[in-house]
């Protein structure tokens, strides 16, 4: 069993996100934070996930394979960067970010941890 994490849960998709993680056998959404505390508690509630009160505690904690970043745009690149740091595999809903400059970044930090993206 793979447990993935969700960070942020802002996006309009991640309902979506929740409801296929939730048929498969494989993968289990284990952590959720956002910084809105009543998204991340119904979030959480719905996936039978722990409720963290930051994003350090799911990067630091091993147990968790991947991210999914679903938090507002604007924070993707240093959400990113701290999943690249830690060798976090991620998806990160779209777009990815505010610009070209944090895109690259971002492109940058991914490649140089390893990890997969999409």
């Amino acid at each position: 069993m793979t447990n993935v994490a969700f960070v942020g849960c802002a996006h309009i998709h991640t309902p979506g996100f929740i409801n296929m993680l939730s048929k498969r056998t494989d993968v289990r959404v284990s952590h959720v934070w956002d910084p809105d505390k009543r998204r991340s508690e119904f979030r959480a509630q719905q996936t039978g996930a722990k409720l963290v009160d930051s994003p350090e505690q799911i990067f630091g904690d091993d147990s968790i394979a991947s991210v999914i970043i679903c938090s507002e745009t604007n924070r993707h690149e240093g959400l990113v960067a701290q999943a690249a740091k830690v060798r976090k595999h991620m998806f990160v809903e779209k777009p990815l970010g505010m610009g070209s400059k944090d895109g690259y970044a971002m492109a940058q930090a991914i490649e140089d941890a390893g990890v997969l993206f999409q």
